[in-house]
């Protein structure tokens, strides 16, 4: 006896905890927005939302969100309440005209007091990047195409910055900005418990043609969520003259290795110095993400270059790409 009311009280217990997990509670948050000089933002929409059921259907169904808006003040603040019952909310603020997006923030309540959801009215910032001088550049989003793979292995291959193509013989280009050189060993094939899987061992090198020429990975910190991940200005100076990349899988047991996965980069190309070594001249650019190869002689980047000599502003306006004739494939939409 004494054991079947233990399991009802557990059972009582567990409705209880699912009854209180499904009730909302207010929740309140004040947004408090800002540019990425720390001056406020006003009359900025502000957007918090929380779950709130799911939905049965096909594709396993979909989830069901609350939200609530505002708009800042002269401060660049609002306050927006909404009820939930996760506790778990999300922020952002809709970009007025002069800013980028940026992505949404997550907020966790700690717990339950007074009916309400505590801390009450935390203070959140939300920070906004400015658009400052967006320029004209060459963007592309290259890649080589699945059915074909690298021009030739085992030797450095030219690619031109300006036309967005591999020098000649293999494409349009006459100035060779980056090179590249792709090496690879052997591949085998091994067998596991779910088929055959093809081991290989490529390394990709990116140097360059220049003395001064070069490229550097983002500064850890340096690269924040965005339409704008990546600093306004290019490094004036620390720039390597070569890049090593190393993708494998060398046992059926182990996933492929893909290298560091970088999260941008910034070069410097078509380098003149004068006879004491100072740079009279130089283009620079930059790379967002890295330089992807898969281990089937491939290769896809997307980069940026600025046309104007010594000018390290990095800010792209979509709306004045330098290339004319891209593929909806190879179009860069980002600054």
């Amino acid at each position: 006896m004494k054991r079947i009311l233990s399991i009802l009280l557990v059972g009582l217990l567990a409705n209880s905890v699912l009854a209180d997990a499904e009730k909302k509670y207010p929740a309140q948050l004040t947004l408090r927005v800002v540019d990425d000089a720390g001056a406020p933002v006003s009359k900025a929409e502000v957007v918090i939302s929380t779950f709130s059921h799911w939905i049965s259907g096909e594709d396993f169904g979909r989830n069901v969100y609350d939200q609530a808006e505002g708009v800042t003040d002269t401060n660049g603040t609002a306050t927006v309440a909404l009820d939930g019952h996760t506790g778990k909310y999300k922020y952002m603020a809709h970009p007025p005209e002069g800013y980028y997006w940026s992505p949404a923030i997550e907020y966790v309540f700690t717990n339950v007091l007074e009916g309400r959801w505590s801390p009450w009215n935390p203070v959140v910032e939300f920070t906004l990047k400015r658009v400052v001088d967006p320029i004209p550049m060459y963007a592309k989003r290259y890649e080589i195409p699945y059915d074909e793979t690298f021009p030739v292995e085992g030797e450095p291959v030219g690619f031109d910055l300006m036309k967005g193509d591999w020098v000649e013989p293999y494409g349009r280009g006459q100035i060779s900005d980056f090179l590249f050189k792709l090496d690879r060993k052997p591949q085998t094939k091994a067998m596991t418990r779910y088929g055959p899987v093809t081991l290989f061992d490529d390394s990709l090198t990116v140097s360059f043609s220049n003395d001064g020429d070069g490229i550097q990975p983002v500064r850890h910190g340096s690269v924040t969520p965005g339409q704008l991940p990546l600093p306004r200005q290019a490094p004036e100076d620390e720039y390597k003259s070569a890049l090593l990349k190393r993708t494998y899988q060398d046992s059926p047991d182990n996933p492929p290795h893909l290298g560091g996965q970088e999260d941008g980069y910034f070069f410097r190309v078509r380098t003149r110095k004068d006879a004491e070594g100072n740079i009279l001249s130089a283009l620079y650019g930059k790379v967002y993400g890295d330089f992807e190869e898969y281990g089937r002689g491939s290769l896809r980047f997307t980069y940026y270059l600025n046309p104007t000599p010594n000018d390290r502003n990095m800010e792209f306006d979509p709306s004045q790409n330098l290339f004319t004739d891209l593929r909806p494939t190879e179009r860069v939409t980002d600054p």
